[in-house]
């Protein structure tokens, strides 16, 4: 139970026999980051509070209770953190200690307990924030008290905003990005980003590394191509549909080096004469994206639904132009129409070399055609979730590595 040298450790579980030797390994431990899941609650702070962690810097707890715990070590502890996930926690201790914290990468995501007010006032002790992750369901969001904080310059640092279901006005949302004095990432869904919250996002641009508006309130796709366009540090964008007309015109992206997560879906017209251009406009656009290690096809807002046909991966519709990204790791179809054929298949495999996961429909024709190309991909390492839409009922399929 002696390891000088460990620096991190992730517990997935531990029996109540193991609990009086954890915690006098913990106690001796040099440890920097310590990831808790699901562990039977009424040992879990007895291991880390008070003990003499003192080199912990990065907490991860998920789905875990801490009615019993003692607050006042709590408190010393989260003094110490620069980095701590709190994921569907119940916590119930709202009066934090004024003085700050060295906090500067918090997730907070409560399933009961503190009010989002008391949440924010959590997030008030962290002066040197500089990524926030805060998901306040099923309380609405404290959009007013937060601008303000914005506004008062509580987070002089932040710079990396993760916020879901805000519900916030296109002015509040340019008040939240007006506050921050340098935006490199961005996570904003079921809100308005219109005209203010875009012009405010604008001067951003040159910095911008990760934007995230699905399941907008309002069309964005305008201003999607305009971040394509403008942002040479962009890394991943996430967005919802956008129609195939907008990429015929061939003015370069400024990411087209730098992007390695793009989660769109390209709406192609059904007519047959613009199907054609449009495929082969967006295509040639993908062909440029050298460093992309993940695509997303699937339309949020029409995950359940289906919708008008998207991009072909086919190789009779220009798949071959697609052999220059090398490094794509993920593909994901669902829920726009395919129908792969196993000479497609083979030349994913054959072109892609670092492909490691498949998702959605791979064929049209029948579960049995779609369960063999699944099983073409499994051959070669490749993971597949295959989804098949029977009454309304999904079907998942995952094809497991070939023994």
């Amino acid at each position: 139970m002696h390891y000088p040298a460990l620096r991190t450790l992730l517990l997935l579980h531990v029996d109540q026999e193991c609990k009086e030797d954890m915690s006098i390994f913990l106690a001796h431990s040099p440890l920097t980051h310590l990831e808790l899941r699901r562990p039977r609650e009424s040992i879990i702070f007895r291991w880390i509070i008070p003990t003499s962690l003192a080199s912990l810097t990065t907490l991860r707890l998920t789905e875990i209770s801490l009615l019993t715990l003692n607050i006042d070590g709590f408190w010393r502890l989260c003094s110490q953190l620069e980095t701590m996930d709190l994921d569907r926690m119940l916590l119930i201790f709202p009066n934090p200690p004024t003085t700050p914290w060295k906090m500067k990468d918090l997730s907070l995501t409560l399933i009961r307990g503190m009010t989002p007010l008391e949440q924010l006032s959590w997030i008030s002790r962290c002066p040197d924030l500089r990524r926030l992750k805060w998901d306040t369901r099923p309380h609405p969001f404290p959009r007013d008290d937060f601008v303000q904080s914005l506004m008062t310059n509580t987070w002089p640092k932040l710079e990396d905003l993760h916020l879901k279901r805000s519900g916030a006005s296109d002015r509040q949302m340019s008040l939240i990005i007006g506050g921050m004095r340098r935006i490199i990432g961005l996570s904003v869904s079921r809100t308005q980003v219109r005209v203010q919250a875009q012009a405010a996002l604008r001067f951003h641009f040159p910095w911008l590394r990760r934007l995230n508006i699905v399941l907008n309130i309002t069309e964005t796709s305008e201003f999607i191509v305009e971040v394509l366009r403008s942002c040479p540090q962009l890394e991943s964008l996430k967005a919802d549909s956008i129609s195939g007309d907008y990429f015929l015109d061939d003015a370069p992206w400024a990411c087209e080096r730098s992007l390695k997560t793009l989660e769109i879906c390209f709406e192609i017209s059904p007519t047959p004469w613009d199907k054609d251009r449009q495929q082969s406009a967006i295509v040639k656009r993908l062909m440029r994206l050298s460093s992309l290690e993940r695509l997303d096809l699937t339309d949020p807002q029409t995950r359940t639904h289906g919708g008008p046909s998207g991009l072909e991966f086919r190789l009779e519709r220009g798949l071959e132009q697609l052999a220059t990204l090398t490094r794509l790791k993920e593909i994901v179809f669902y829920p726009k129409i395919e129908q792969l054929a196993m000479e497609d298949v083979e030349w994913m495999i054959k072109h892609w070399k670092n492909l490691k996961s498949v998702k959605g429909k791979l064929s049209l024709k029948d579960v049995s055609e779609s369960l063999r190309l699944a099983n073409k991909f499994s051959e070669a390492g490749i993971d597949t979730k295959m989804i098949v839409d029977q009454s309304s009922l999904i079907l998942s399929y995952i094809a497991k590595k070939a023994k």
